[in-house]
């Protein structure tokens, strides 16, 4: 399958913070599907478990696909300033440090490379807006290689959710799960500090 770029259309009212199902999760694939209209994105979750030898994944695909998006962050390759005493100097080397930082708009195709290619590279934070006949999602991650950070946003007209776990099959049923984990990794961190 081809990775295809869709173009964004104004920002959402209000996104739904699913930090709880995303965070620390590794996408290990992102499909898309010119002639379905669809987008698949395939994580293993990184939310907190009793078992680590069984990895939990989640499949989420996005179908009637409007758009999707990627931006990455480029860091500017050379040193970052150094404060010195030429407060001028010092200035103008900061303007010139931010300026060649910079986000921009990746193709799919080079997303989804970067995404095969890095093993380090995980979610930081998830956002999802349902509504009726219109889902969007956007993940966030830091990265290793060629980009530091990058984003992904996909909409369309609905998502299903199949994974390792039967119990979860919906967006919330994922992020109930996965808050439910983070939460109960807090308490025990908080026992075992006491």
């Amino acid at each position: 399958m081809e990775a295809l770029d869709w173009r964004v259309p104004e920002e959402p009212r209000e996104w739904v913070n699913a930090w709880g199902a995303f965070h620390d999760a590794k996408v290990v694939r992102i499909d898309s599907d010119r002639l379905h209209c669809s987008v698949t994105v395939q994580l293993e979750l990184g939310f907190p478990r009793e078992d680590y030898s069984k990895i939990p994944t989640v499949s989420v695909q996005i179908s009637g696909v409007k758009f999707a998006l990627a931006h990455a962050f480029r860091d500017w390759p050379g040193p970052v300033p150094v404060y010195r005493s030429d407060r001028e100097a010092y200035e103008r080397e900061i303007v010139e440090f931010q300026s060649r930082s910079r986000v921009e708009t990746v193709s799919m195709t080079e997303l989804v490379a970067f995404v095969k290619g890095d093993s380090d590279s995980s979610v930081m934070d998830g956002f999802y807006v349902s509504e009726p006949n219109a889902f969007r999602l956007r993940l966030s991650s830091v990265g290793k290689g060629d980009f530091d950070t990058w984003d992904l946003q996909i909409m369309g007209t609905s998502v299903v959710i199949q994974g390792s776990d039967p119990k979860i099959t919906s967006i919330s049923e994922l992020l109930e799960a996965g808050n439910e984990a983070w939460d109960l990794w807090t308490e025990r961190s908080e026992e075992i500090a006491q």
